[in-house]
């Protein structure tokens, strides 16, 4: 059964397992984000402009910090439709 992007970010930022079966050459596996920090930086990377992030661009890495820092916000108890990055920082 096909996962949206969605659904994924659904289970990941409330720190929820994500788990996908064997497709053809592709394996199984699983992922939980099990940290605030891990959420944190999921979070902040979801509201960048995804070419910045496919090529890692150093513009992000003030970002990175900020979100990883901000230890009283846990995406895992925030509002994910909200819109809120709750001082994580913006697009780029």
């Amino acid at each position: 059964m096909a996962l949206s992007l969605i659904e994924a970010v659904a289970r990941l930022l409330p720190g929820s397992r994500l788990s996908w079966s064997r497709f053809e050459d592709h394996k199984s596996g699983a992922i939980t984000l099990a940290s605030p920090g891990q959420r944190r930086l999921f979070e902040f990377l979801l509201s960048q402009k995804s070419p910045h992030v496919a090529e890692a661009n150093e513009r992000l890495f003030d970002g990175l910090l900020a979100a990883w820092a901000h230890e009283a916000h846990d995406p895992a108890g925030a509002d994910i439709h909200a819109g809120s990055r709750d001082g994580c920082g913006g697009p780029v």
